[in-house]
């Protein structure tokens, strides 16, 4: 997270890089990620957890390193790239791994936000008081203390091999009512999440309160995950995040001040910790197969990072106004498509009701 949120800055500030081609970029990390989190989520169901964590930690280390050697648009397109890749390793074991040792994925869930809130506050600080650059070392020395704690992880005695098809045509379809709903949210998040830092400095905060914003909404999904979303039902959670992130991304659109985009930040925690959760806990109570409907679910998160980039370069090209009100109309579009999953699940739940009223509860 110490890189993620001001990678763009560094991308528009010091390499001078337009909008169109960090949208680029953004969506090609993202199709790395998408190819990575599949394959591996597939593989560990079929050999095991413990390696390619330590493979995935291992090989993100050396790709944030490579962020310090960044200087022209080729150099971070595939450095990027190479990142997008390594993050993919590891995702879906460590998931599946918290899943066949039957603990609770809120709490678990609730650590990584509070490593995306550290992360942000910690790169923040960087960022003003030393340079964007010290982000990308920060995160490689984050990635090596991970490296470390992970040793002697092993895969849980009641893992057991899966065969699986490469192409999963039933395991989609069991569980289009959680990939479905959340591709469509997530697409129109990733078209304000691409510009969101270049879109928090025309409102007025510097580099250090972007860290300060970026850490108050991981520190409320810490608090949410760890104390709420183990109690709640996990299509009762996925619901009730997607509602509330409609309303907040509409909140963004007409936000104007820094000011009240940090007050958003414990609303957008809410919804997020409720729709990350409530999916896992879907995915992972009713499947078998846990790493690769978690690899699958993660390769969704990667594709709607890499549409989401795609629709606001095209925005952008479209339109021919200042780079703020461009940025407004594409958060615009994301509280649309927001509004729009909430009743894509409705509809698929009410089918999946009418064929089995036990699955959905």
């Amino acid at each position: 997270m110490a890189t993620w949120t001001f990678v763009v800055v560094f991308a528009k500030e010091q390499l001078n890089l337009s909008g169109e081609a960090i949208g680029f970029i953004t969506a090609m990390n993202a199709l790395a990620a998408l190819i990575s989190n599949y394959t591996f989520g597939r593989r560990s169901d079929m050999y095991g957890r413990s390696l390619l964590i330590y493979l995935g930690l291992a090989t993100s280390t050396i790709a944030f390193l490579l962020h310090l050697f960044m200087y022209d648009f080729v150099t971070m397109a595939l450095t990027r790239i190479l990142l997008g890749f390594t993050s993919g390793i590891f995702t879906a074991s460590l998931i599946a791994l918290i899943a066949d040792a039957r603990k609770k994925m809120g709490k678990f869930s609730s650590f990584g936000s509070l490593g995306w809130g550290f992360g942000s506050l910690a790169g923040g600080a960087v960022a003003t008081f030393y340079t964007l650059q010290g982000t990308f070392l920060l995160s490689s020395i984050m990635y090596v203390v991970a490296f470390i704690m992970a040793i002697g992880l092993k895969d849980s005695k009641s893992f057991k091999p899966i065969a699986i098809p490469l192409f999963p045509r039933d395991i989609i379809r069991r569980n289009l009512i959680v990939y479905l709903p959340f591709l469509v949210r997530h697409t129109g998040a990733f078209m304000i999440w691409t510009l969101w830092p270049l879109f928090l400095l025309a409102l007025g905060a510097d580099l250090f309160f972007i860290g300060i914003i970026q850490a108050t909404n991981m520190t409320t999904q810490f608090f949410v995950m760890l104390t709420l979303t183990d109690r709640i039902k996990g299509h009762v959670s996925l619901q009730m995040g997607l509602v509330i992130s409609t309303l907040t991304f509409l909140g963004f659109a007409f936000a104007p001040s820094y000011m009240w985009i940090l007050l958003l930040q414990v609303p957008l925690g809410f919804s997020w910790a409720f729709m990350y959760v409530g999916a896992l806990r879907i995915l992972t109570e009713t499947n078998p197969e846990k790493a690769t409907v978690t690899g699958l679910f993660q390769s969704l998160i990667s594709l709607c990072a890499l549409i989401g980039p795609l629709l606001t370069a095209l925005v952008l090209s479209l339109m021919d106004e200042m780079l703020y009100k461009e940025i407004v109309v594409c958060i615009l579009i994301a509280a649309g498509m927001s509004f729009a999953s909430i009743v894509i699940y409705r509809v698929l739940a009410m089918r999946k009701w009418h064929s089995n009223p036990e699955k959905v509860h």
